[in-house]
């Protein structure tokens, strides 16, 4: 795949993962209103849900600006060309919608994995508080991404979460890490895969012609 082809796609992909984030979040705090009606909405979900909102539509507003730093960034890290073109093609509503919807099934299929995972952990939950303590994590673990795999922020995050359901914070760390070794598990394959690769790659004979 080429550097350029690359590089660009994953930007738009990761661009419509963040936006596809907003509708879940804003799913997340609905069912919280909804599940618990008597308590007030802590600030901190009110200023992530202003973010998730906020950035989207600042990234909108200054959509020419970015068209003209992304190539600038892809021409320095991979040697890109910085036409703006080939980006502005990649971000064709009608050929990144798709993306985007994946990733909302992705998200919502996330809130189903965390009512199985605490059902195993012998943890009562219905689905709806289930889907709501995932959504409501995935969004606060947005302010992570300046920490790799977001350590600390995640569990943080559960402890906050899940102690507005009820979840004591023994169960909101070890629900936490239940799910950093489905992601550890996840990269490890990631990481045999590639190395099968290269192992390949290194075995294939080298041609001097």
């Amino acid at each position: 795949i080429p550097a350029r082809a690359g590089a660009g796609s994953l930007f738009a992909d990761l661009l419509m993962e963040f936006f596809a984030k907003l509708p879940y979040a804003i799913a997340g705090l609905g069912l919280l209103i909804w599940l618990r009606p008597g308590s007030a909405v802590p600030s901190y979900l009110l200023l992530t849900l202003a973010v998730l909102m906020g950035v989207p539509l600042l990234a909108w507003l200054l959509r020419d600006v970015l068209l003209r730093l992304v190539p600038r960034c892809l021409h320095r890290w991979v040697g890109a060309s910085a036409e703006t073109s080939g980006l502005r093609s990649l971000l064709v509503l009608e050929d990144v919608a798709p993306s985007g919807l994946l990733h909302a099934l992705c998200w919502a299929l996330g809130g189903l994995e965390a009512w199985v995972t605490l059902r195993l952990m012998g943890i009562s939950v219905s689905p709806a508080e289930a889907l709501a303590i995932d959504s409501l994590v995935t969004s606060l673990r947005t302010f992570g991404f300046f920490m790799p795999a977001a350590l600390g922020v995640q569990e943080a995050a559960y402890v906050l979460v899940c102690a507005l359901f009820g979840l004591n914070p023994g169960v909101a760390m070890a629900f936490s890490l239940v799910r950093r070794a489905r992601d550890i598990l996840l990269g490890l394959i990631g990481l045999a895969v590639w190395q099968n690769l290269e192992v390949r790659r290194a075995r294939q004979p080298v041609s001097f012609a």
